[in-house]
């Protein structure tokens, strides 16, 4: 990643700079964040993945349960997504998260 990249949720919320993205931070929520990628796609300066992403909350190595008090499982949170990532000088400058869907690949010229 370089120094001051940005990231944009599947919120569309966008994030700038390694301070306020906190990779780091993120991976202590998610300590078993995994994407499993099933595509690959180059464009220009940027890469495309497409996938899907699965990981349990945690929060100071506790799991945090759901409202009905159970510990959610991998397989309530994981789901299709796309990871569109700008690249400059061999670095990240801008990485993303869309769902997976028609709209999205259309609006990415992936269909």
């Amino acid at each position: 990643m370089s120094e001051g990249h940005i990231f944009i949720d599947a919120s569309a919320e966008v994030h700038k700079g390694k301070e306020e993205v906190n990779w780091e931070e993120y991976m202590k929520i998610f300590p078993d964040y995994k994407i499993h990628i099933q595509n690959l796609i180059e464009k220009e300066n940027m890469i495309i993945l497409i996938g899907r992403s699965e990981g349990n909350f945690s929060e100071n190595g506790e799991k945090l349960f759901s409202k009905n008090g159970n510990v959610p499982s991998s397989e309530d949170y994981q789901g299709s997504a796309i990871w569109p990532a700008k690249v400059e000088n061999g670095l990240i400058k801008e990485w993303r998260v869309y769902f997976d869907n028609k709209k999205n690949r259309s609006l990415l010229k992936i269909d």
